[in-house]
């Protein structure tokens, strides 16, 4: 067996034999109810409703359950289904630092889809949850920001070691399943680039799917090249950067990156969750007199990532939804027009809104080194609106609502969702669900948890 499997599939496998802390295990809780309100606030959504739509033309066994909807399917279609309910709304949590590190909570469909299927102990399903986590925050380490692949390809590798850790593999299938997997994953960034379509938003499922299937053929015996790591064309060389999956991509950490996952307060790309809470920060100031404003002067992190999505021309006036979520200009107008920023300020094409692009106009973004000191391992922003009177109104968020440093609990996440657009039409009982969450580590299923957010609303 190659090395650099070896070592990974040792790796996964000692997780059965190590608890987890209880900080990550909690954390873990909290992703998962998080997840699952993205998933039922996503539901009134066009690109989920068509996703649902072909799951069911497609068909398949009934064995894992889709969120908000009564319906079953096979596991790979049940992990794509679910991973797009999560997905859509680019609501879910982030890895990030000085730059978006991609979205590990799309892999919670994984986690619940092969829980819900293997009938895996909720200890298990948060365990996988966590090693999920660990996993894609390594691997994100070793995809270059400026490599042609998207962060998603990653993926190709946590997705088959939490299947294969739920179904509970043995060494041979499951170096297999990670090889089948990882030399069919790499996505290209271009999807992320440009003019931003549904694509994006459903890249990690479709590479979900595709490697849990390939989990399940080598759970059959199918077998895969094991030299895809450390081969001349492999992913170390062709993918991955700093020796990729080897030696030191496993040494010890004195923390586990599930805990500094960022839970996200608006329905926008992350870099944009602080520029959101500033603008309803100053909005109780000047509701009344939008049409006064002057100008607003922007001032955020000077990171690459910041730079090159304000230096993205597609999102100066956005012309889809995928590139109004991502849009530096819209976010902030919309939200001091509406006092909030939810779902429905994407309803009815709200970017071609000649009032909202009025006071998009007014908005100028600059950069400033001195907020990455003051807040590093975040998207600090200062925000100005200048009145034609003179007045000056202002607001600095250093660390958004749910970034490690200003934290979300329980509680906060269920006020997270009662705003949201797609839940006036899902009944759910958000305290009886948070409760099974709280207490999965000791549910011998994920019945408790799956009845409550599976059923059609």
């Amino acid at each position: 067996m190659a090395e650099g499997f070896q070592q990974l599939e040792s790796w996964i496998r000692d997780f059965r034999t190590r608890r987890p802390p209880d900080e990550a295990i909690g954390k873990a809780k909290l992703l998962l109810l998080d997840a699952l309100g993205c998933a039922l606030a996503a539901l009134s959504e066009e690109t989920v409703e068509q996703t649902l739509k072909v799951v069911a033309e497609v068909g398949g066994a009934d064995q894992s359950r889709i969120v908000g909807t009564g319906m079953r399917s096979s596991p790979p279609n049940a992990v794509f289904a679910n991973s797009v309910l999560i997905r859509t709304l680019d609501l879910n949590d982030y890895f990030g630092g000085n730059r978006v590190l991609g979205h590990p909570s799309d892999n919670i469909a994984v986690a619940l889809s092969f829980g819900d299927w293997q009938r895996s102990t909720g200890h298990d399903v948060l365990t996988a949850i966590v090693m999920g986590y660990e996993l894609y925050g390594r691997l994100q380490d070793r995809i270059d920001p400026k490599s042609p692949w998207d962060h998603t390809t990653a993926t190709g590798i946590v997705a088959p070691a939490m299947a294969g850790f739920l179904m509970n593999l043995d060494r041979e299938r499951m170096s297999h399943a990670l090889a089948l997997s990882a030399v069919y994953c790499p996505t290209l960034g271009t999807l992320r680039r440009g003019h931003l379509s549904a694509a994006k938003g459903m890249a990690n499922a479709t590479v979900a799917q595709g490697a849990v299937f390939q989990t399940i053929l080598a759970a059959n015996g199918i077998t895969g090249p094991l030299d895809t790591l450390e081969g001349t064309q492999g992913l170390n060389s062709a993918v991955l950067s700093r020796s990729g999956i080897s030696e030191t991509f496993f040494a010890s950490e004195d923390h586990y990156r599930i805990v500094g996952s960022r839970i996200k307060p608006y329905p926008c790309v992350g870099t944009s969750q602080s520029l959101v809470a500033a603008a309803l920060e100053v909005r109780p100031r000047i509701e009344k007199r939008l049409d006064e404003i002057e100008r607003i002067e922007v001032t955020m992190a000077d990171l690459p990532m910041v730079v090159t999505q304000h230096d993205d021309s597609t999102r100066r006036h956005p012309t889809s939804r995928e590139a109004a979520d991502h849009s530096f200009y819209f976010l902030p107008a919309v939200a001091l027009i509406d006092g909030e920023l939810t779902t429905v300020q994407f309803d009815d094409r709200r970017w071609e809104d000649p009032r909202v692009n009025a006071l998009m106009d007014r908005i100028t973004i600059h950069t400033d080194k001195d907020l990455n000191e003051r807040a590093p391992n975040s998207f600090p922003v200062r925000f100005s609106v200048l009145m034609r009177n003179g007045q000056e109104h202002n607001a600095e968020v250093l660390y958004h609502p749910g970034h490690p440093l200003n934290r979300l609990d329980t509680e906060g996440i269920i006020g997270k969702f009662a705003r949201y657009n797609g839940l006036k039409h899902h009944k759910i009982d958000w305290h009886a669900l948070a409760k099974e969450v709280e207490t999965l580590d000791t549910s011998p299923n994920l019945d408790g948890i799956l009845r409550i957010a599976c059923t059609k609303g």
